[in-house]
């Protein structure tokens, strides 16, 4: 049976792409050594950006732009923080300083 970590959640940024979070309790197995199953993902125009997932048989990766390569598991917090600072990445990247500017508003 699952248990909620945290549970599936839908933010817009400030730009308009989506973000969609989930993570849950599993009973460990070979698809789920560590008894977790997690997504994080940025969604623009309909399209995966950036994000964390483990899903089976990959294991626990992590996705930028066209880039996809493995990293290593600590915690559901430091993925969640992990995915945050790529959101951040793929922003400045794409929208430019366009977020410093949002910033310096404040």
């Amino acid at each position: 049976m699952e248990e909620v970590i945290i549970p599936e959640d839908l933010e817009i940024t400030e730009y308009g792409d989506l973000i969609v979070k989930s993570a849950f309790k599993v009973l460990k197995s070979k698809h789920y050594p560590d008894g977790i199953k997690y997504s994080f993902q940025l969604i623009r125009n309909g399209k995966r950006v950036a994000g964390y997932d483990n899903a089976y048989p990959e294991g626990h990766h992590r996705h930028f732009l066209q880039l996809k390569d493995k990293y290593e598991f600590i915690s559901v917090g430091e993925t969640t923080k992990k995915f945050y600072l790529d959101v951040e990445k793929f922003e400045k990247l794409i929208y430019g300083n366009e977020t410093e500017k949002n910033e310096n508003k404040n």
